[in-house]
């Protein structure tokens, strides 16, 4: 159980800095790859044929209202 959010959060968020700065090349490549062929981006990519957003954002956001 988390007792002080506020600390956690800063805690967390000095770990993921540190944690992507200890990523080689190869490695970010690979999440990025991986990200990208995702079965999610798959799905918005079909369901989006007609209409070419600029941006992933952009379908998420009309998706979501």
């Amino acid at each position: 159980m988390i007792k002080d959010p506020e600390k956690y959060l800063k805690i967390s968020e000095r770990e993921r800095k540190r944690d992507l700065k200890k990523l080689t090349y190869k490695e970010s490549a690979a999440i990025t790859e991986a990200m990208m062929s995702s079965k999610i981006l798959t799905e918005l990519k079909s369901s989006s044929k007609k209409k070419h957003p600029r941006a992933l954002y952009l379908t998420l956001r009309k998706d979501s209202h």
